[in-house]
Formats: C-alpha cells, sequence, structure tokens
C-alpha cells in the first residue's frame, strides 16, 4: 500500500466561540488486506481577538437628583458605553399551553372511551355540508356515537394572571342531513387546580333538537372558572345554525403549578358527530423592558465613572457598561440598581405669639 498524505482544508467563516468543532473522515477502499492509518492530525486557527467586560460598582455622591455610576478598569479599553435606565413593566399574553389535535396527543391523553382524528371537509351528504373537519393544521379531534374522556398533562400557570381557555367545536349531522346533537349529547368541560385530585364542572355545551353546526359559527359558550361543581350549561338552538358556539371559553382559571383539565365528548346515534381542535391556554405575564434615561443611552465616557443628572427624587434607575477599544466593544457589564434620595424638606421657622418684654 503506498504511503500517501492527507491535507484536509477546513474553512471556517464565524468564530467558535467556545463551541466544538467535529471533524469526521471517512475512508474507503475495495480490499481486506489494505488499511489506512492516520497520525499526526493538527487543528490549528486563529485566536479571536476579545475584550473584557467591566466589573460594574456601586453608585456614589448620591443625591436627590443625581449619582455618580462607577465601574472598574478594563487594561485594554480606550473608552467606555454607559446605560443608564429604569424598567417598565408591561403586560403580555402568551399561550401556556395548547393542543392541535394533528394526528396525535401533545397535550392531552384519551383516559376513556373511543375517539377518533379527522380530516378533510364533510360530504354533500352530511350536514352543514362541505365544511372543514378542522380549525388548525389539517386534523381535528371527534366522536361518533360513543364517548371519550380526554385529560390534559398538567399544566404550570403559576406565573401568569387573567388566565382562560378555549377551543373550537362544531356538531355535525355524519351521513345524513337532518340528525344533530339533542339535549342528551354534550361537551363537558372539568377543571382541576390539584393535579386531578379534585374535578369541578365548569361548563356543558348541549344539543336541542339536532343542533349542527360547523367551525365558522358565530356563537360562543363563555364562562368563569369558579371553584365549584355547578357547571353553566350552554344549549344550542334546535336545526342548522351558523350562530351556535363554536368557541368554548372558561376564563379566571386557577394559578397553580398543577392544572389540568378533562373534556368529555358523547353522543348517542350513529349520524352523530363532535369534532374539537385547537385547544390553549393564555395567560398574561409581566415583561420589563428598559426605558433609557435621556443623554444616557450608550453614552461614550473615558474615565471610570460618570455624573448622572437630571433624575427623579426617589426613584430607582439601573446602569451598566461597556468596554471599548479601536476595534472591539465588550459585552455588557452586570447591572447595578440605585435609588434616588427623597426630595429634602425645607426648613420651616414657626413663629410662636407671645408677650416679649415686660
Amino acid at each position: 500500500m503506498h504511503q500517501e498524505v492527507l491535507v484536509i482544508i477546513l474553512k471556517q467563516t464565524s468564530a467558535l466561540n467556545g463551541n466544538s468543532l467535529k471533524i469526521v473522515i471517512k475512508c474507503k477502499n475495495n480490499k481486506s488486506s489494505e488499511y489506512y492509518y492516520f497520525d499526526n492530525i493538527l487543528v490549528t486557527g486563529t485566536a479571536v481577538p476579545t475584550i473584557s467586560s467591566p466589573t460594574s460598582l456601586s453608585a456614589s455622591s448620591i443625591s436627590s437628583s443625581e449619582f455618580v455610576a462607577n465601574w472598574a478598569s478594563v487594561p485594554t479599553a480606550t473608552s467606555y458605553e454607559l446605560d443608564v435606565f429604569q424598567y417598565q413593566a408591561s403586560q403580555v399574553t402568551s399561550t401556556i399551553a395548547s393542543e392541535d389535535f394533528e394526528n396525535s396527543f401533545t397535550l392531552f391523553n384519551k383516559t376513556s372511551g373511543s375517539g377518533s382524528y379527522y380530516n378533510g371537509s364533510t360530504d354533500n351528504g352530511d350536514s352543514p355540508s362541505n365544511s372543514p373537519l378542522y380549525t388548525s393544521g389539517t386534523y381535528g379531534y371527534g366522536v361518533n356515537q360513543s364517548t371519550v374522556e380526554l385529560t390534559s398533562n398538567d399544566i404550570n400557570t403559576s406565573n401568569y394572571s387573567n388566565l382562560s381557555l378555549s377551543f373550537k367545536l362544531a356538531a355535525f349531522s355524519f351521513n345524513n342531513t337532518s340528525n344533530g346533537m339533542e339535549s342528551s349529547d354534550d361537551v363537558t368541560v372539568e377543571i382541576s387546580p390539584d393535579g386531578g385530585s379534585h374535578y369541578y364542572s365548569t361548563a356543558i355545551i348541549t344539543g336541542n333538537g339536532s343542533s349542527r353546526w360547523n367551525f365558522s359559527a358565530t356563537g360562543n359558550a363563555t364562562t368563569a372558572y369558579d371553584g365549584d361543581a355547578n357547571a353553566v350549561t350552554f344549549t344550542q338552538v334546535s336545526g342548522l345554525s351558523t350562530t351556535s358556539a363554536s368557541t368554548v371559553n372558561i376564563t379566571g382559571l386557577p394559578v397553580t403549578s398543577n392544572l389540568k383539565v378533562r373534556i368529555t365528548l358523547s353522543n348517542s346515534y350513529k349520524n352523530e358527530l363532535w369534532v374539537i381542535d385547537e385547544f390553549s391556554i393564555t395567560g398574561d405575564s409581566e415583561v420589563l423592558s428598559e426605558v433609557p434615561v435621556i443623554g444616557y443611552d450608550n453614552k461614550s465616557v473615558t474615565s471610570t465613572s460618570d455624573t448622572v443628572k437630571g433624575l427623579i427624587a426617589d426613584s430607582t434607575y439601573y446602569f451598566k457598561v461597556r468596554a471599548v477599544n479601536a476595534t472591539l466593544t465588550s459585552i455588557n457589564s452586570n447591572v447595578v440598581s440605585v435609588t434616588t434620595y427623597p426630595t429634602p424638606l425645607t426648613e420651616a421657622i414657626i413663629l410662636t405669639s407671645g408677650t416679649i418684654g415686660s
């Protein structure tokens, strides 16, 4: 076998920044008596220059309208960038948990009964006809002449407020144009604040005289969770409708680390079909954003301190710093908080009436 030199040139267009680089060398020959041996594998590169970030120090000379921001020197820095700011809190609505029933469960589990995934649309022989059997993705989940119980995994709502759940609901006459949901056919939503130890029936959506509607119906069934077992019942209009409850909402969900939701769909006749889709739980959380102090947003400073002026008394401010040289800017330093002093009281001379002299 010939001795050969293998040279591999790798072009790395960006810095690894501490990440590992994996090199795979694959060799192949057609003779079992020949082997490849590798030795003296060397990986070289050029060090990426960096500049250390400063360490912010405690503020000094604090008054009701100013303070001095301080930080430690960085040897290679020629200047610094100073940010002084306040935090502003705002409420942001986020989706905490969701289920789209895309031919599998991600949040729910089937805990009893029998249901199926449905895609496509209803036929001319159904009612409502030519209607999608889903609202999100390509599948919904439903039950036909059966009962199915779906139970969610634990959902942590601890860090949220204004909690609510929502899902889409449709009722079809299947393989027939004149059937639908009766008073004995219903969808029940139960809430557990303690991981399934106790469930509280909160909303029941029921039919009435062959009720049927698709996901485009404009009605909704909305109620608040109240922690008791007395559910609010929403009886739908009879027959084919465009105003029945295609959206189910439950507001005021409990704040807990192990919320569970149980949804039971039930109908009793072969031509009846409940379908649900697009389940979600949303809540508000507090998000802090930086509001710069005018004149101190990315302010260039050549020393290791700067006097911050024009502040409001008895208010909390924050500052952070970056080191700069001719080609580089460091990452942010640690953030230091400073609270200005209250406005000083003006001394007053109080004159008390009385007799002076004899």
